[in-house]
């Protein structure tokens, strides 16, 4: 569901919405990784008041 859910947002490809790769990583990966979209998932999680969708 999370990949399904990457292509339908981001069309398959990293965009700036991600965090920067490391230095080391000289080619620059065409899809995000699962990692990837978890920790944006986890960034905007934080970000919203949770307490407030549960009522």
């Amino acid at each position: 569901m999370l990949l399904w859910s990457n292509i339908r947002v981001f069309g398959d490809r990293r965009t700036d919405a991600f965090a920067r790769l490391p230095a080391w990583r000289r080619i620059q990966p065409a899809r995000p990784s699962t990692r990837d979209l978890i920790l944006l998932l986890q960034r905007e999680a934080a970000g919203r008041d949770l307490n407030q969708m549960r009522n």
